[in-house]
């Protein structure tokens, strides 16, 4: 019958409690302690924390692929130009301006990551912090996306 963790804790504990009251009783001197008891007490302290230890091993990583040769394309409808931002995360990749009533591509940088990534863009006016943002999606190698902006601010994303 295989043991569970919490009763492997719980004999370790007990086991650790035992051992170290007869450990007392064999190292108490009076006024002092003695070297051979301090070294005792750090080896039953070591034994305990070995036994309560994790025995879960950590997950295995997800098989991740780097993302190439995907293409960006916007379609900035608006009357003002728009400056693109590919948000990775906590970290952002400027991909460049659309003026007015115009389309551009950018190619996504080998720095944004994987596969696995959740991509945002994010279209800002001038000198504005943030803007109007595109929904969460993922690319693979070859992809094309396509982010339309339109005169009324709003924003559709198509993958293909």
């Amino acid at each position: 019958m295989a043991i569970g963790r919490s009763q492997r804790t719980d004999r370790s504990r007990h086991f650790a409690a035992e051992l170290e009251r007869d450990t007392m009783n064999t190292c108490i001197l009076p006024r002092r302690r003695s070297g051979a008891c301090l070294t005792m007490r750090v080896m039953v302290v070591t034994v305990v924390l070995t036994a309560c230890a994790n025995d879960e091993q950590p997950a295995p990583a997800v098989p991740q692929s780097i993302v190439a040769d995907v293409i960006v394309a916007v379609t900035n409808q608006t009357s003002r130009e728009q400056s693109i931002v590919l948000d990775v995360g906590a970290i952002e990749h400027s991909l460049g301006a659309v003026p007015s009533r115009s389309s551009r591509s950018f190619s996504l940088p080998s720095s944004a990551g994987d596969s696995t990534s959740e991509l945002q863009l994010e279209a800002r006016e001038r000198r504005a912090t943030s803007g109007l943002r595109s929904g969460v999606f993922h690319v693979s190698s070859g992809q094309r996306v396509v982010w339309t902006l339109d005169s009324r601010g709003r924003g559709v994303l198509v993958t293909r």
